[in-house]
């Protein structure tokens, strides 16, 4: 891993890498599975641009809100609905052999888990 700047890098503890260069304030971290930190800024991607779609600018859980008042559940069940949806979805395309056409399995997986993230997030922050 190099500085994206300059190129030069030294180790300074366990994982952790910085420039070399005394004016440089980059630090960069060697992940023990890179794939999986790229999922997540892929989840984190995603999310963003689907929410400013999606949710008020000031909530953005007001979609899930909105879901649960107009079908009389509460948000929660609105989450599992959604999840249940997209499960549903992807079992079809990998049961059936089918090839999908407007959103690909890693597509729905990716949701799937945002979906699980903002669920958590959702908990978290209405906790009392």
């Amino acid at each position: 891993m190099n500085c994206p700047e300059h190129g030069d890098t030294t180790i300074i503890a366990a994982g952790e890498y910085r420039c070399i260069r005394a004016e440089c304030q980059w630090i960069g971290k060697l992940y023990r599975n890179p794939l999986f930190k790229q999922i997540l800024d892929e989840m984190l991607e995603l999310h963003d641009r689907k929410s400013s779609d999606y949710a008020q600018d000031t909530n953005v859980y007001s979609n899930f809100e909105r879901c649960a008042r107009d079908a009389g559940i509460s948000v929660d069940q609105v989450f599992r609905v959604f999840k249940s949806v997209k499960l549903a979805r992807l079992d079809e395309l990998m049961d059936s052999g089918k090839e999908a056409k407007n959103e690909s399995i890693e597509d729905t997986l990716l949701d799937d888990c945002v979906y699980s993230v903002l669920r958590l997030a959702y908990w978290r922050s209405h906790k009392v």
